[in-house]
């Protein structure tokens, strides 16, 4: 079904698209195989950034697994945001109190059936701790302005701050922190590059003597427009979703391209950049049928949907062209 979003195909063809046009051709992954000392420390990079991927990614999805199994065992918050939880009145804090008395209860009893592998009577006080929760959100969405319900992202922080020793929370955190402003340091410097070179060459050829400070200039604005993303991100699931979505819109069109001009190389320039025109288009609109549940299509999709049309096009274009 081509509208359930986590299938193995679309992870094997969907993500085998992403996966390649993210590792060879996105600008974030790409400098770093330009910023090699030699072409064989360079292709060193592109390979073992390929294989690390796998358990890297492997180790990242099995925490929440891990986190899923500690708190069938050990009682969760009813819910993980706890800031929201403190702007509420008073008298609504009581009467969630109750319902924190309530889940307590019904997450011992589930405790019992998982340790006795009574699986149907687990499954019916899951579906009663789920239902308890449901009212616990309602209560606090009623009497809480700019209520935000998803608190997926709160989990793991909330396992850290809990059950970790005070050193080694600090110790994570410092962590996090480092490997957020590596990964925004080298987006942000790779669009800022990519700005310059592309438009700022080419269209202020009289004003390149300012190198240094465009540049600059161009990282600020690129920061900026970065936290407008952060500030989306609350819309989607979790930001592991957030950031395939947003690069399954363009990364199908950008590896078309590629395709072509490092393979097909008799195809002409006008004839790729209209047959990208319409295959970023395609996607677009794929995306937005999605929205509005028109059309139901799983976005890893979007990346093999985008390459096929830019490489069609292209073909049939640059056939057209000859003639």
């Amino acid at each position: 079904d081509p509208g359930t979003r986590y299938t193995i195909w679309s992870g094997i063809t969907g993500g085998l698209f992403l996966a390649t046009s993210y590792l060879g051709t996105d600008q974030s992954q790409v400098q770093r195989y330009l910023g090699a000392g030699e072409e064989r420390t360079s292709k060193f990079g592109l390979l073992f950034n390929g294989v690390f991927k796998v358990p890297m990614q492997f180790a990242v999805l099995s925490v929440g697994v891990l986190l899923f199994v500690f708190y069938s065992f050990i009682q969760p918050p009813v819910f993980f945001n706890q800031t929201e939880i403190d702007r509420a009145p008073e008298q609504v804090k009581k009467e969630l109190a109750v319902l924190e008395t309530d889940f307590a209860e019904v997450f011992e009893q589930k405790k019992l059936a998982l340790l006795a592998a009574d699986w149907d009577q687990a499954h019916e006080l899951m579906d009663q701790q789920e239902s308890i929760r449901a009212t616990y959100m309602e209560k606090l969405a009623s009497s809480v302005d700019g209520f935000q319900k998803k608190d997926t992202d709160y989990v793991f922080i909330t396992f850290v701050i809990n059950n970790l020793p005070k050193g080694l929370v600090g110790l994570l955190l410092a962590v996090i922190i480092s490997a957020a402003m590596s990964s925004t340091a080298g987006e942000v410097s790779a669009l800022a590059t990519t700005s310059y070179v592309d438009y700022y060459k080419v269209f202020f050829k009289d004003r390149i003597h300012h190198e240094k400070r465009v540049i600059r200039s161009l990282t600020a604005v690129w920061g900026v427009a970065a936290i407008f993303v952060a500030l989306a991100a609350p819309l989607y699931e979790n930001l592991i979703q957030l950031v395939n979505v947003l690069g399954s819109l363009f990364y199908g069109t950008i590896l078309g391209i590629f395709i072509i001009g490092l393979f097909v190389k008799h195809v002409g320039a006008k004839s790729l950049f209209w047959a990208a025109v319409i295959g970023q288009l395609t996607v677009l609109v794929c995306h937005l049928l999605n929205t509005l549940e028109i059309m139901s299509l799983g976005f890893l999709w979007y990346n093999v949907i985008g390459s096929v049309v830019v490489i069609t096009v292209a073909l049939v274009f640059n056939s057209f062209v000859k003639k």
